[in-house]
């Protein structure tokens, strides 16, 4: 795991969530990740993709962490297809 990919896990726990959420546990596991094996464990592509979709879907609870991932394509409203 990355040092930006543990930074925006950190400042994701600090947010406001739903009790027993999927989103919830989500970040538990992957802060979980951290605190036992470091920066060992990569995350998977569907994981990466998932953690920064909840940033931006979070982005008002900690607006310094998504000015900074904006850029990212995946940190960005989803696009419904018609």
């Amino acid at each position: 795991m990355t040092a930006d990919e543990q930074l925006i896990i950190l400042n994701l726990n600090c947010c406001t969530l739903l009790p027993g959420s999927w989103n919830k546990r989500f970040i538990e596991s992957l802060l979980n990740k951290i605190r036992t094996d470091g920066t060992t464990e990569e995350l998977t592509e569907a994981q990466r993709v998932w953690m920064y979709r909840l940033l931006y879907t979070y982005r008002k609870q900690i607006p310094e962490t998504y000015n900074k991932f904006k850029h990212v394509p995946e940190c960005s409203r989803i696009e419904r297809v018609k």
